[in-house]
């Protein structure tokens, strides 16, 4: 799998499942640092419902939360020449 197209599968993403991700992530993160996401991603499953009176303010939080993880993983600076030297999947 290419960087990207993992970047491309996170932004479609329905059900966020945090352990496959961070899965992912360790995988990428062998070739490249991807730490500012694993880190991005560890505050959007910390996020707790017993933290918030309200529902909605919870769900606005890890909205907010899961933006930002997109964000970083974006902004990641990886070589993809790079890349094809390693099996990914």
């Amino acid at each position: 799998m290419q960087f990207s197209d993992f970047v491309t599968k996170m932004q479609s993403l329905r059900r966020r499942s945090v352990p496959a991700i961070r899965r992912e992530l360790e995988k990428f993160n062998k070739i490249f640092d991807v730490s500012d996401a694993i880190d991005t991603l560890d505050q959007f499953e910390y996020i707790e419902r017993s933290d918030y009176e309200e529902y909605e303010e919870y769900r606005e939080e890890k909205e907010y939360a899961w933006q930002e993880f997109l964000i970083v993983l974006d902004e990641i600076q990886y070589d993809q020449e790079q890349l094809k030297l390693y099996s990914i999947d």
